[in-house]
């Protein structure tokens, strides 16, 4: 007969029970979360919690915003109490893959409150409205304007990579740099080298080698450009 251990035997019960006391909390909160997003006409998202274990439901608008929920910051008596509720950011595809643009690339303080659960779904949908959100769609904005503006220029960054190219006769190449991309002139005239850098709407240009006759040609360019542009000036 296989004797049970006591001291394991209560450890498993007490492992047992606090499991039990998560999933509960967590179905509470799910369906309160559900409610808050009734009251304020926001979308619930929920997750595969094979995945993402207890992982809360956010809730999302119209325009993209998202709220996160989660237990409150304070001491572990007080952290079931209370829902902790904090603003999502704005993603962005680049040429260095996908992240997130957060407050704190637009030099801003990430916002967030806590509500007592027990106030229920239309005063914490208040709350938030009055105390999260002013601040967290000034933030928010401010998060898609730097997104629009990283867009932009990679954009005009690639107009004038492939005007490079075409210019040079040459072919534009599928690489990049650290999300960068230039035009190599290692084997475009003899003894020449560098390359052409593309940043915007400006070329950042280190060629070296370059022959006597050549570079008084390019020379020529840029005083006609100076000239013109102090006519612009004037």
């Amino acid at each position: 007969m296989t004797e049970t251990n006591p001291v394991t035997s209560t450890w498993e019960q007490r492992r047992e029970a606090e499991q039990q006391a998560e999933q509960e909390w967590f179905e509470q909160i799910s369906a309160l979360i559900g409610q808050i997003g009734l009251a304020l006409g926001w979308a619930l998202k929920t997750y595969n919690q094979d995945e993402y274990r207890h992982r809360l439901p956010d809730l999302e608008d119209a325009n993209g915003h998202r709220l996160c929920f989660g237990k409150s910051r304070d001491s572990a008596a007080q952290a079931a109490k209370k829902l902790h509720i904090a603003g999502g950011w704005p993603s962005i595809k680049t040429a260095t893959g996908s992240k997130q643009v957060t407050a704190y690339d637009v030099s801003e303080k990430s916002p967030s409150i806590e509500v007592s659960l027990s106030r229920g779904a239309n005063v914490i949908a208040r709350e938030i409205t009055r105390r999260l959100l002013p601040e967290y769609s000034r933030i928010y904005g401010r998060c898609v304007e730097r997104i629009n503006a990283t867009l932009s220029y990679e954009a005009k960054t690639k107009i004038a990579y492939n005007s490079l190219c075409a210019s040079l006769g040459l072919a534009p190449e599928n690489r990049s740099y650290d999300g960068t991309i230039s035009v190599r002139l290692y084997e475009y005239l003899d003894g020449m080298y560098g390359e052409l850098r593309p940043s915007g709407d400006s070329i950042d240009m280190d060629v070296r080698g370059v022959p006597l006759a050549v570079a008084i040609q390019v020379c020529a360019i840029l005083r006609i450009a100076k000239e013109a542009q102090g006519d612009d000036r004037a």
